[in-house]
């Protein structure tokens, strides 16, 4: 039996470092340096893992937190480039020193960070972004910003964030769950030019108008707060499939002349609200594949259909799945 215990321990360390190192990059980071036990070969190998994953609701207290988190950066390997950095800091009663969070992203950045996702406070990310708009090489940008309660910050003013000119305009991918005005937004993914995956958890805001475009952009997923009297106005000429969250009374206004693929998703949908709801279809027509959720009461003006059955609409295909509302 200690043979055999033996010959797989010899298997799994005869593994190539370059395997090694990819299956750690999957674990999160509490994990992987848990694997300094499995043997001498892997004594400090996490550090040169290509992701660094940490949440503080893995520690008991802040402070120990912090301490962990930055000796896993002065530990990194400089020669190992860390190309995925996550930061989940929302769970404490307190915002994070901005000056620790700020040497934090620096050193990972320095590291060859292409991949950042920040969960914090709501109020963290409006300091720490104009840092974030310096890092010119990211991909990918996930920004999650809570209130102090752990609750999404609904109701917001706002000051400007985003500058004329900044050196982050590389970016593929952009998930923005935070504080930013839509000027600010546009402007943003304005200079982006390469980004082809955008998704905006829009918190309720006094912002009336929503006005988005993107020249390359070609999967959009949105989810308005927006109440009745708002406008939604979106262009996008590349954009491939359209994920829409939206209450019926925003006024919408779409141009997409390439959309394939749409999924449109409302939590009410009464007889009132036919004619927005029609509004937002004429902006879809070329579509080939048109999902709709809706709540009830359901309208007897649209044909029901059992659920997963397909409905052609205007000669197209219409999926309509029934959703209670809570």
């Amino acid at each position: 039996m200690a043979n055999s215990n033996h010959e797989e321990v010899d298997r799994l360390s005869e593994l190539p470092e370059p395997l090694l190192l990819q299956i750690l990059s999957f674990l999160p980071t509490k994990f992987a340096v848990r694997t300094d036990v499995l043997a001498r070969r892997y004594r400090r190998l996490w550090t040169a893992s290509s992701s660094l994953e940490l949440d503080r609701s893995d520690f008991p207290h802040g402070r120990l937190f912090n301490g962990v988190t930055s000796r896993c950066l002065r530990l990194r390997d400089p020669s190992s480039p860390l190309r995925s950095f996550c930061l989940k800091t929302q769970d404490s009663n307190r915002p994070f020193s901005i000056n620790l969070l700020s040497n934090w992203l620096n050193r990972v950045y320095s590291l060859g960070l292409r991949d950042l996702s920040l969960y914090i406070h709501s109020g963290t990310i409006e300091s720490l972004f104009p840092l974030i708009l310096s890092f010119g090489s990211l991909h990918s940008l996930f920004l999650h910003g809570v209130d102090l309660n752990g609750r999404p910050d609904h109701i917001f003013s706002f000051r400007p964030l985003v500058p004329a000119t900044f050196p982050l305009t590389q970016l593929k991918y952009l998930h923005i769950k935070a504080k930013i005005s839509n000027s600010d937004l546009q402007t943003f993914i304005t200079e982006q030019r390469n980004l082809e995956y955008l998704c905006f958890e829009l918190l309720r805001s006094r912002d009336r108008i929503l006005d988005l475009s993107s020249q390359s952009v070609k999967t959009l997923k949105l989810s308005s707060g927006h109440n009745a009297g708002a406008k939604i106005c979106l262009s996008f000429p590349k954009l491939e499939f359209l994920d829409l969250n939206i209450c019926l009374s925003v006024k919408f206004y779409g141009e997409m002349p390439v959309l394939r693929k749409a999924l449109i998703k409302t939590s009410l949908l009464t007889e009132q609200c036919v004619p927005d709801l029609c509004g937002i279809l004429k902006s879809i027509t070329n579509v080939s594949e048109l999902t709709l959720h809706t709540g009830r009461p359901y309208p007897k003006h649209i044909p029901a259909t059992t659920r997963g059955c397909k409905w052609g609409y205007m000669g197209k295909m219409i999926l309509v799945t029934y959703l209670l509302s809570s």
